[in-house]
């Protein structure tokens, strides 16, 4: 129960905090340089522009005075306060501009990511996304293979609708794998059947992709606070802009998601997903995607903080074991219970399939070489999280890893192992051509730089081929910030070594202990991994360990396969059901129950979820509910702050349970911002109220609604973990 209560005040306590913090925003002072960007880093595109160069390269955006044209002032969203990740302990701002972070000082003081949380102490310049394939339809050599990368991505439109959504886990038509909506595949689509539930199908960008007529009525939003956007590398604004290089577009729409998690153990790390469509009319081939990462490691209000960084490359990359729980909340375990007669040859009837996995961390990172007088006590990491494979490796990648990666100082020529500044030279780069620096085991294995200097990054994933016209692809990547020093972090490889060899002491447990980046990074992929659990879904596979569903396209007529565990060849034909084959001969993939014949769903990030933020108000006059009986009053000394009750009627995305259990109000007293800060830290917030409900709300499947329960309170003693509000016992 105490916990259920932490859980619900702590995403009141966040609103409230977000609410503040807007309310006493105000412009930072740019003491980095007179350029318009922080640093003149930005790629060979936007290398060391001043603002005028920069609004001439984007007149759609800063039109001629008296021309009479508006510009949209969130198109794109990089001026002001804009989209911001604030949940967690790393604020980091979300663009629909190519990229994640804020290079843009002159124009926004949003923290590019800072942590922990509103501390004025940076971590990234910032990150961009590129894709580069080959056009096989292309008659002019230049245009054959092409790289769009950077701000080569802008909004679909200048239309109001293309712009930064948000909102999170639970949301109103947001709730992520659940059919908001009803509706069902009417004809066969691929491997969904008609009849099949859709689900989360329209993404949340103010569009109705699904032609229902509706729009954004059955999302997935995830962790607790998500924002998504849409961008294109073939628009007019991104075809007409000047560069060093004129910019040829591939014809690719990329649907955009970031999240971040408030619940204990995630808050360290945001996530960025990009789903890539080939929109070009055509097949696309050999595509890659990768992209520049600049992590600069210090204040804000220190000049050229990031000179005096250290190169990290390949820390925290490893491969470690992960024990499957056995409490029943991962099905993928396979016991014996499961199995029944359909006990796979060679597996002993008392085990069980899966009792544990190899977990990739596929990152590197950068510290600050003194620390900065200890206010610099972080450690950044990149990190490639997830992307689509194929587990035979015939159309994409057969397992989730870097291509190539090179880390260098901004001043680098491209020849001498610097960044791609063209795209012959990021598609070269890209698809290995110029080499990869990955290492058998598939990490990264780079000999970090014994200078200290600006350092960046390139690093690409892939390839796909042949992308059909409107197919796509997933790639996931993640930001995370954990304590360390370079000390700390010059001692990895050393002792990772020596835990392949089997000779560090206490094994891999006591190897996350000792490196909190990588504990970190552990966390993430366990959190993607997710668990598989009993649930009605389209797609279920019909055997143990069989991940992959076949099923050919209409006029394929049939198709032949064998995969690990067969005896003899299979056939799917057009006509039958979809069919299973486990080809990454893998039991702990395509997890299955014997005992009921239904396979299981395999619940990636799976997470608790603290209720959602209540809509706050703390205008003098505002009538909340439309009833005039319930105005937020003004008066002398004092602020009136009204919500509403969206954070008891919420259910957890992971439990169906309305587990709300009170609200906590906090104030933020005598606090000035310092130079560079995003608004107040931790310390800086006392306790003003508490206010608890003592009810609580179950749902009943039989009746199909939320009943409300009595509860019990005991008379025990309360422990530290308790809230600060005293127990009381309600009789009944």
């Amino acid at each position: 129960m105490r916990t259920k209560a932490w859980r619900g005040w702590l995403r009141v306590t966040a609103g409230v905090m977000l609410l503040l913090l807007a309310a006493t925003a105000a412009i930072a002072q740019d003491e980095q340089g007179s350029g318009f960007f922080r640093k003149g880093t930005i790629d060979g595109t936007l290398d060391g522009m001043t603002e005028a160069e920069f609004k001439a390269a984007f007149p759609e955006y800063f039109p001629v005075q008296g021309s009479g044209v508006a510009s949209p002032a969130d198109i794109p969203d990089i001026f002001g306060p804009g989209a911001v990740l604030s949940v967690g302990n790393v604020y980091m701002k979300v663009t629909n501009f190519g990229i994640f972070g804020n290079p843009w000082t002159n124009v926004s003081s949003d923290p590019s990511a800072q942590w922990p949380g509103a501390s004025g102490i940076e971590y990234l310049n910032l990150a961009g996304l590129a894709v580069g394939a080959v056009n096989p339809m292309a008659t002019d050599p230049n245009a054959i293979r092409r790289v769009s990368s950077l701000t080569e991505w802008r909004p679909p439109t200048l239309d109001p609708e293309d712009k930064m959504y948000r909102a999170y886990d639970g949301i109103l038509n947001g709730a992520r794998l659940f059919n908001d909506d009803d509706d069902k595949y009417t004809r066969d689509e691929g491997l969904y059947r008609a009849g099949d539930a859709r689900i989360d199908e329209d993404f949340l960008d103010g569009r109705d992709n699904d032609l229902d007529g509706s729009i954004d009525e059955d999302y997935g939003a995830l962790g607790q606070q998500t924002i998504t956007c849409v961008v294109r590398d073939d628009t007019p604004q991104a075809i007409a802009a000047s560069a060093a290089e004129k910019h040829v577009p591939l014809g690719l729409e990329v649907q955009q998601m970031a999240w971040a998690y408030s619940i204990p153990g995630f808050t360290e790390f945001n996530v960025v997903q990009y789903t890539i469509f080939n929109r070009s009319g055509h097949v696309l081939d050999s595509l890659f995607v990768g992209g520049l990462v600049d992590m600069d490691c210090g204040p804000a209000t220190a000049s050229s903080y990031w000179q005096d960084d250290r190169d990290l490359a390949g820390f925290p990359s490893s491969v470690l074991p992960y024990m499957t729980p056995t409490d029943g909340s991962d099905l993928r375990l396979q016991g014996p219970s499961m199995r029944m007669s359909d006990t796979p040859p060679g597996i002993p009837e008392d085990s069980s399939l899966c009792t544990h996995y190899n977990v990739r961390i596929n990152g590197f990172s950068v510290v600050d070489d003194d620390g900065d007088l200890g206010r610099t006590t972080g450690i950044p990491t990149f990190l490639l999280v997830d992307h689509s494979i194929d587990p035979l490796g015939v159309t994409g990648p057969s397992q989730v890893g870097f291509r190539a990666f090179r880390s260098y100082t901004g001043s680098t020529p491209y020849m001498g192992g610097g960044g791609p500044r063209t795209d012959q030279e990021r598609y070269e780069f890209m698809s290995g051509a110029a080499g990869t620096n990955i290492g058998e085991d598939g990490l990264i294995n780079q000999v970090m730089s014994d200078e200290k200097g600006d350092f960046q990054s390139w690093w690409s994933c892939g390839p796909w081929f042949s992308v059909p016209e409107n197919g796509s692809i997933q790639v996931t990547v993640a930001f995370t910030v954990a304590p360390g020093n370079k000390e700390l972090a010059f001692g990895f490889a050393a002792d990772y070594g020596a835990l392949v060899a089997d000779r560090f002491s206490g094994g891999s447990g006591a190897l996350l202990s000792k490196y909190p980046s990588l504990a970190n990074a552990f966390t993430v992929q366990v959190a993607n991994a997710g668990v598989y659990e009993q649930r009605i879904w389209p797609l279920l596979t019909n055997g143990h360990g069989r991940e992959t569903p076949v099923h050919p396209s209409a006029g394929e007529g049939s198709i032949t396969a064998e995969d690990c565990r067969d005896q003899v060849p299979r056939t799917v034909t057009f006509a039958g059901p979809v069919d299973w084959f486990d080809f990454d001969c893998d039991f702990c993939t395509g997890a299955y129950n014997s005992e009921t014949k239904l396979g299981l769903f395999h619940h990636t990030w799976n997470a608790e979820s603290p209720p959602p933020n209540p809509n706050l108000n703390v205008a003098a006059q505002y009538n909340y509910a439309d009833n005039a009986s319930r105005i937020a009053a003004a008066g002398d000394n004092q602020v009136t702050v009204a919500w509403d009750n969206l954070s008891e009627v919420t259910p957890d995305p992971k439990s169906n349970r309305l587990d709300f259990r009170g609200y906590r109000v906090w104030k933020a007293a005598n606090w000035q911002r310092p130079v560079g800060s995003a608004g107040p830290s931790d310390a800086d917030w006392s306790l003003l109220g508490e206010f608890r409900q003592f009810h609580e709300y179950n749902f009943d499947s039989t009746s199909g609604l939320w009943v409300l329960q009595q509860r019990n309170y005991s008379k025990s003693s309360p422990t530290a973990t308790d809230s600060v509000c005293p127990k009381v016992y309600v009789p009944n």
